[in-house]
């Protein structure tokens, strides 16, 4: 199993309904690293591509992940099979435009 947490709570307490707005930033992140390493799995039998999920834990965080048992060997590699990092590349990929997607939506709450 691998998986990644994207958290948010700096602003949490600045404004009325900021939380949800945070939320929907939060969940937007979470679907846009979800799809990216779903489209970037290697297939083989299709189960590591059908294993990814997202999993809202509160307003402020999402648990992106891949259930499949072998998969971070896949991503990360071992000493037998070189890296292939469907996942971590995601997460890397998304990770410069998280503070623009939280920042676009607050400032679309903010001036609603």
């Amino acid at each position: 199993m691998i998986k990644a947490v994207v958290e948010y709570n700096h602003l949490k307490s600045k404004a009325s309904g900021l939380d949800q707005a945070i939320s929907i930033g939060v969940r937007k992140i979470g679907f846009d690293i979800q799809a990216r390493s779903t489209a970037n799995a290697p297939v083989d039998t299709g189960k590591l591509r059908a294993s990814h999920y997202l999993e809202v834990i509160s307003l402020t965080e999402v648990e992106v992940g891949n259930s499949a048992e072998y998969a971070e060997w896949v991503d990360q590699g071992t000493r037998k099979m070189a890296a292939r990092p469907y996942f971590t590349g995601a997460v890397e990929a998304i990770r410069p435009t998280a503070p623009g997607i939280i920042g676009a939506i607050v400032r679309a709450h903010m001036e609603s």
